[in-house]
């Protein structure tokens, strides 16, 4: 959990400050209050912390450190969780008039209600498979293909990593060769 920024799929935390000369004390506190001020004093002052089984959501680690002089302003860390995948993933085919079209579009909804989703990462049939953002409009068209059966997977990853997993089948049809009638 190294960037507050981020979101991380680990429950289990462990977090480090720097100890400067003097400190003779430290408080700390893990809540969900951004600017709170540290509960648990140790009076042998301590320069890390570990923490197992942190709930999913956003978090705030506060530290304080004593001195001579009393205790120093509190510093605040952020902690995001996520350890659960994407809510709901659904990919189905577009209407489409002319299914001799080699390029096919999808429409592609996901949700996660805690981090977000993130990115896509798409394979159609047995070629590689690649990442793809949605830029908005959650319609995800494929590369030109080869007449036939096709089969789509899209895995849904939300900001800290999980992912869910859909699928669709889908025909590409022939065209018809040309009759020469004169």
């Amino acid at each position: 959990h190294a960037d507050s920024t981020k979101w991380y799929s680990a429950k289990d935390v462990k977090l480090a400050w720097p100890l400067p000369e003097g400190i003779t004390g430290t408080g700390i506190l893990l809540d969900t209050i951004p600017n709170s001020t540290p509960t648990v004093v140790y009076t042998s002052p301590i320069s890390s912390k570990e923490i197992s089984g942190v709930d999913d959501g956003i978090w705030y680690f506060h530290v304080q450190l004593r001195n001579t002089n009393g205790w120093g302003q509190t510093g605040h860390f952020r902690l995001q969780i996520d350890t659960k995948r994407p809510d709901l993933l659904t990919v189905t085919e577009k209407t489409r008039d002319d299914f001799t079209n080699p390029k096919v579009q999808f429409n592609v909804e996901a949700t996660d209600a805690l981090s977000g989703i993130d990115y896509y990462e798409v394979q159609v049939d047995n070629s590689p498979s690649y990442i793809w953002r949605d830029s908005g409009s959650h319609v995800f068209e494929t590369t030109a293909l080869d007449p036939g059966r096709h089969v789509l997977i899209v895995k849904a990853f939300d900001k800290a990593g999980n992912s869910l997993t859909d699928s669709v089948e889908f025909n590409v049809a022939t065209i018809d060769a040309p009759v020469i009638t004169d």
